[in-house]
């Protein structure tokens, strides 16, 4: 091949190993389009305002944060009750489970009271 016949010409791999890596375009930005993350004007006090359009808004994003929390909860307990069943001594949240957890284990052994 031409390459072996010039050892000093770099392989065509060293060549592309040796270019900058290549900067994200705007049109590569994967995300909420424009439309897709409307902007709610308003001031913190309307924010703190369940009546107003962005009060609605944090109200429905902080529901939404606590059901992903309750969520991501379950699941960790879910590995928890796993890992004990494989043998593993203790649990993953330390000396006693998060306090959903607790108050569901309270509930449950009040209705079997």
């Amino acid at each position: 091949s031409y390459a072996a016949a010039q050892p000093d010409a770099p392989r065509e791999e060293e060549q592309q190993q040796q270019q900058p890596p290549q900067l994200l375009q705007d049109d590569d930005f994967v995300g909420l389009l424009p439309d897709e993350d409307p902007e709610v004007p308003g001031t913190y006090m309307d924010a703190m305002n369940s009546n107003t359009k962005l009060g609605k808004a944090v109200r429905a994003a902080i529901e939404e944060l606590e059901h992903l929390g309750d969520l991501e909860t379950e699941v960790l307990q879910q590995c928890d009750d796993l890992l004990k069943k494989l043998g593993m001594k203790g649990s993953i949240f330390g000396s006693s489970p998060p306090p959903q957890m607790q108050q569901q284990q309270h509930d449950s052994t009040e209705a079997n009271s």
